[in-house]
């Protein structure tokens, strides 16, 4: 179950979104321990439905100055492609075309046979890289309220 694969990492709290991106319209934030490998995450509103684990995580890490998006998409690939297939890899702006960012989909098979895809949207901002990861069903199309949400992602 894809609920499964993330509810390990959830509690009940709700955290502020980051204060550059506007976060998805109708999914439910949720506070994460301070060990979690990721910075924020939402659900969608049908998540735990019928084994539904939809979520869009934010994490993020310090670069140097000297660090380019094609070094931090190469680095995220490499790493990713370990036990995920990566397929669409293309430049992707976001901020309305207005800031630089990188966007893949990686596909990883479940051992109870479902297969999850995550859309990755990389960006790097005031010397932090930023990865905004939409985990869902291979089989279901990209939510609308995702969209908007990376659209969104603008400098401060």
């Amino acid at each position: 179950m894809i609920a499964a694969f993330v509810i390990v990492l959830l509690v009940a709290t709700t955290p502020p979104s980051p204060s550059f991106f506007v976060s998805p319209k109708g999914w439910a934030a949720k506070d994460l321990p301070p060990d979690a490998p990721a910075d924020f995450i939402w659900l969608s509103p049908r998540f735990g439905k019928n084994g539904n684990g939809d979520n869009f995580m934010v994490m993020s890490h310090h670069v140097s100055a000297e660090t380019t998006l094609g070094a931090e998409v190469r680095r995220a690939t490499t790493e990713l492609s370990q036990d995920r297939t990566i397929s669409d890899s293309h430049p992707e702006q976001t901020c309305r075309g207005r800031q630089p960012g990188w966007s893949f989909k990686a596909r990883l098979a479940l051992p109870n046979g479902k297969t999850v895809s995550q859309l990755y949207q990389i960006t790097i901002l005031n010397q932090r890289a930023y990865a905004f990861v939409l985990t869902q069903d291979a089989a279901e199309p990209v939510d609308r309220a995702i969209k908007d949400s990376i659209e969104s992602i603008c400098p401060a």
